[in-house]
């Protein structure tokens, strides 16, 4: 478990490496790693089931094998215990509500905690000894996918390259001119959309107004769509879903997108 905070809210995120790299992380004191090699960081941003989502786990420690790389499975919930992963998504709804609450800055929408918690997190990565901060990419899954996406427009130090797999996107209108987390770096992260195009959860006017909005925002922007493929399609887990209309995995899908 490794810990860190928004200012307000303590996160409880998962920090991964090899264990040549291991580093000590302790509540009140930065991680350091021992080797003077700089390796690059990776922050993943977790889908509705938190950040104990054991997929997550599974793609940070392949990263981390294949990359040498320093891999945060993000908290963008504050979910120390797993309450996520309840049947009873009473709990999860209202954090979710409150994570993509939308406020006015300037005369434009802007969801203030969700940016918050985004930028907690590039802190936490990049506050690390170690961690090559200007060579750094974000993931991101579902509700992960669409806070990557966020992320895009927020101008940060660093960020290299960002992907979403199966991100939602809602038709709100935001510009990466007036966010109030924003870096000061003028370039933009390559940022890659990976969608199925039977998601239910996506519409296509509200995707295709988030690539308008991508382009007028100067943002360098791909998108890879694969045909007949729902919702969830990196994990196989998804083959058991109950929802089988909305949710399903799609092997090809899974391993042309990674």
């Amino acid at each position: 478990e490794f810990l860190y905070s928004d200012n307000k809210d303590t996160l409880y995120g998962h920090l991964v490496m090899r264990s040549s790299s291991k580093v000590t992380a302790l509540k009140q004191k930065a991680a350091t790693i021992p080797e003077p090699l700089e390796l690059p960081g990776i922050i993943l941003f977790h889908t509705g089931a938190g950040p104990r989502d054991v997929f997550l786990h599974w793609k940070a420690d392949s990263l981390v094998s294949k990359y040498n790389c320093v891999v945060l499975i993000a908290d963008l919930l504050s979910d120390r215990n797993g309450r996520a992963w309840d049947d009873d998504r009473s709990w999860y709804n209202h954090i979710r509500d409150e994570l993509f609450e939308i406020n006015e800055v300037g005369g434009n929408a802007v969801r203030t905690r969700l940016q918050r918690r985004i930028k907690a997190s590039v802190d936490a990565l990049q506050n690390i000894d170690g961690v090559r901060v200007n060579r750094m990419a974000g993931f991101g899954w579902c509700l992960g996918g669409q806070s990557v996406l966020e992320l895009s427009r927020m101008k940060i130090d660093g960020m290299s390259s960002l992907i979403s797999f199966h991100g939602v996107f809602d038709g709100v209108r935001q510009s990466s001119s007036n966010t109030i987390e924003k870096g000061t770096s003028s370039y933009l992260p390559k940022t890659l959309i990976c969608h199925g195009n039977d998601d239910p959860f996506v519409n296509r006017l509200d995707l295709e107004a988030f690539q308008r909005e991508m382009t007028e925002d100067g943002i360098l922007w791909n998108i890879k769509k694969f045909e007949g493929v729902r919702h969830g399609f990196t994990n196989p887990a998804q083959d058991f879903h109950h929802n089988k209309n909305a949710f399903s995995y799609n092997k090809r899908a899974a391993v042309e997108s990674w």
